[in-house]
Parts: C-alpha cells; sequence; structure tokens
C-alpha cells in the first residue's frame, strides 16, 4: 500500500456549490475582480434591456438574479453593492421617458425596491452563512463519531471504513496488505493499583505513543478498552515488524512509569500476499496473532504472512 492511496482516501470529491464558493477562498483578487466586473456587467445589461423596453414593463426580476448569486456564493456587502447599483440602473430606465411630475413616484418606487433587494441579500447572506456552520457542525459530529475521544485515535467504526477501502483497492490491484493488532498486557494491574483515573492518563499517553511511532500514512484506532488496531501503509513486512517491535519497546518504558504493574504490550502483525474479502476475517487473523505473542510470553510481537490462498502460514 502507497502513501499515495493512503492520503487519496480521506479526500472527498468537491461538490460544484463548493467549486464555486472556493472560488472565493483564500488570496484570490483576481477572480474577486473578475467575478465582480462580471456581475456589474450583468447588471448593465439588464439596465439596458430595461431602458430600452420602456417604464411600462418591469425588469425587477431579472435584476434578482446577479444579486442572489452574489450573496449566496460570496458575502454580504459585495452583493448589497450590486443590489445598489441595480436598484440605481432600475431608477435611471424608470426616470427616462417620463415626466417631471411622476419623478417622486419613480423616486419611492426605486427607493422600496432598493429596500427589497437589500432584505433579500440579508436573508440569503444569512441562510448562507448558517449553512455553512451547519456543515461545518455536522463534518465535526461526523468526525466525532469516527474518533476515540480518550485517545483522539479513530474508533473501530473509523477503522472499518478505512480497512475496508484498502481491502477492496488491495484485492483490485492485486497487492499486499499489512494489519496489526496491539493488546496491552496487565493493563486492569494499572485500574486496580493506580485508579481509573491513571488508566485513563495511561491510555492518553498511549494515543500519543502511537502518532509519534507510526508514519503519518499508517492508519491506528482504539478498537477496545485496551485494543488497538493499525493499518500499516508499507507493503514490507520488515518493515511493519520493525514497526511493531518499536511499539513494544515504547510501550513498555511507559510500564515502567506505573510500577508493579508490568504494563506492556502483545502485538500480531499479519502480512496478506492477498486480504481476504471481509474485514472482520482479516482482523480475526491478527488478533490470533496477537494471542500467540501472549502465549509466548507477552511483551512481544508475532508476525505472520498469510500466502495467496489463507493456508499457507508462514510465522516469525
Amino acid at each position: 500500500m502507497t502513501s499515495t492511496s493512503m492520503s487519496a482516501k480521506t479526500t472527498a470529491p468537491m461538490s460544484s456549490e463548493n467549486e464555486a464558493q472556493s472560488f472565493f477562498a483564500g488570496r484570490a483578487p483576481v477572480k474577486r475582480v473578475i467575478w465582480l466586473v462580471g456581475t456589474v456587467a450583468m447588471v448593465l445589461i439588464i439596465g439596458y434591456f430595461d431602458l430600452v423596453t420602456g417604464p411600462d414593463i418591469g425588469f425587477a426580476l431579472f435584476y434578482l438574479l446577479p444579486i442572489i448569486m452574489t450573496a449566496w456564493l460570496w458575502s454580504l456587502a459585495p452583493a448589497m453593492g450590486i443590489a445598489l447599483l441595480a436598484s440605481v440602473a432600475r431608477l435611471v430606465a424608470a426616470l427616462i421617458g417620463r415626466g417631471q411630475d411622476m419623478y417622486p413616484v419613480v423616486i419611492w418606487n426605486s427607493f422600496s425596491r432598493l429596500v427589497m433587494f437589500a432584505l433579500i441579500v440579508y436573508v440569503i447572506a444569512s441562510l448562507r452563512t448558517d449553512r455553512t456552520r451547519l456543515v461545518k457542525l455536522l463534518s465535526r459530529e461526523k468526525e466525532l463519531a469516527r474518533t476515540d475521544s480518550l485517545t483522539h485515535l479513530l474508533n473501530w467504526r473509523g477503522f472499518e471504513e478505512q480497512l475496508k477501502k484498502e481491502i477492496s483497492r488491495s484485492r483490485r490491484n492485486s497487492q499486499p496488505l499489512c494489519v496489526g493488532y496491539v493488546d496491552l498486557d496487565n493493563f486492569k494491574r494499572v485500574n486496580d493499583m493506580k485508579g481509573h483515573g491513571a488508566g485513563d492518563e495511561c491510555l492518553e499517553r498511549l494515543g500519543r505513543v502511537f502518532k509519534e511511532a507510526l508514519r503519518p500514512e499508517d492508519v491506528v484506532a482504539r478498537v477496545g478498552g485496551d485494543e488497538f488496531a493499525v493499518l500499516f501503509s508499507s507493503s514490507d513486512p520488515a518493515a511493519a515488524e520493525k514497526v511493531g517491535r518499536r511499539l513494544v519497546e515504547l510501550i513498555s518504558a511507559i510500564g515502567e512509569q506505573y510500577p508493579g504493574t508490568d504494563l506492556g504490550a502483545s502485538v500480531g502483525v499479519v502480512f496478506f500476499d492477498r486480504p481476504p474479502e471481509r474485514s472482520d476475517v482479516l482482523i480475526q487473523y491478527a488478533d490470533k496473532a496477537m494471542y500467540r505473542a501472549k502465549q509466548a510470553g507477552k511483551h512481544t510481537l508475532v508476525l505472520e504472512r498469510i500466502g495467496h490462498r489463507n493456508s499457507e502460514v508462514e510465522t516469525t
């Protein structure tokens, strides 16, 4: 599994509306000028047709198009400017061809139209702001649903989503896949001897250890009380084994800060030449490798390589 594929899986396609809104994001003065010139030109063109068709045909509906577009895709202030320009264009078109005795009526109607445009801009800009906040809130809630609140690692749900994607990619491209399963040794002693507060603090430290020991492309999750799963980005079993043994050393070092608990980790790493279709079956292989590490005396790692037929098992 390459780092490119691992990073690509977190990239969501951008909708056309988001692309339009991103047009104004960041430092894009040229794009803003293009948009401003375009909307001003649209208002002037509408104003021209409003003028040549005479005062008896209303064009207020057409002026709304650039106003609404600017309010939704840009922001309140530019939209207010376009609304003011549209009102002036409509006023000029209405004044030409009218007698002076109608000027007060025309001016009053134009002022009323400006107020109407301003209210529409305010409502649309407010809806856009509320929508943006809602999208951010939903995105945050979705992230929380996939994240363990204590360690700030992925939880089982988030890990399974990533794992299924990588299984599909691996099988489709006939590429290997490597996963690890970590179970803390004697973690219950930390809770029993030091208290649950110390246990929570220990898990928080372990969350940081996993992030520091693993590569940015690796995926790690807390999938149980004291159990963790790792999806390695490297397709080299030796590299995965090296990282796994490094985890054993780091977790044992944390265990020394809790005297008398003998805290450590048993790690099972499984390298699949071709992974099984189901994620739960794949995790079962890693879980069994982890139990073999426990049977070997704990505080160690067992690496297994599963052949194409899932019956060729090589253990180191």
